[in-house]
């Protein structure tokens, strides 16, 4: 993966009032799943 996308910053979906929701929603995929950075990009 070309190192200019790993560091993009990109929005998470769902409003700002949901920021924190999305993103425990994220961190609890990761570790139920262990991605890769190329499964997390697709």
């Amino acid at each position: 993966m070309p190192t200019d996308r790993l560091r993009s910053v990109v929005p998470v979906f769902g409003s700002a009032r949901s920021d924190a929701e999305t993103l425990q929603a994220i961190l609890t995929y990761v570790e139920r799943h262990e991605p890769t950075t190329d499964d997390l990009v697709g």
